[in-house]
């Protein structure tokens, strides 16, 4: 297979993406700047910028991957025969909080910053939140579903409060 400029932009890119992860959780998106993630890889600014990236972006890049390592463990939460819907909805929550809480301080920085994501990414995390609020669901419980269960505005932001990537001010 031929090595292409475009797969090694692809690769560097990734490779830049990573070490803005490990240096956003390692110190803050605040105290990290493009010279340092530019010095981690071994890059100049241009290089860096000439790829399509800048500092909001990697944030967002960031947050995508962690939201697709949660999506990935939470959907192995398999629903027991036996279960009721509540019990299972209980586990599946507390699962994700658990997963969340596991990656708090890049989490943080993505509430903090979220607003300030293109539209791309925003539509992005959202997808990734619709995968994270539609658990699968039996179908003896959508039968036992009372007309008026709960109130769903509260849902979407309960779980955007735990995903903590989009700001409600945008």
């Amino acid at each position: 297979m031929k090595d292409t400029k475009a797969d090694r932009d692809e690769a560097r890119r990734e490779t830049i993406i990573e070490l803005a992860h490990r240096l956003f959780e390692q110190k803050g998106y605040e105290d990290v700047g493009m010279r340092d993630i530019c010095r981690a890889a071994g890059l100049s600014p241009p290089q860096i910028y000439r790829l399509g990236i800048d500092k909001k972006d990697l944030l967002a890049e960031v947050i995508l991957r962690v939201n697709q390592t949660i999506i990935e463990q939470v959907k192995c939460c398999n629903i027991k025969p036996s279960e009721s819907a509540l019990a299972f909805i209980e586990r599946y929550l507390l699962s994700m909080y658990e997963l969340d809480i596991g990656i708090k301080s890049i989490r943080a920085e993505g509430a903090a910053y979220g607003w300030k994501w293109s539209h791309k990414y925003e539509a992005l995390i959202v997808e990734q939140i619709h995968e994270l609020v539609a658990p699968p669901v039996r179908v003896d419980w959508v039968a036992a579903i009372p007309p008026e269960p709960f109130n769903d505005h509260l849902i979407a932001p309960t779980a955007l409060s735990v995903c903590g990537t989009i700001s409600r001010d945008r």
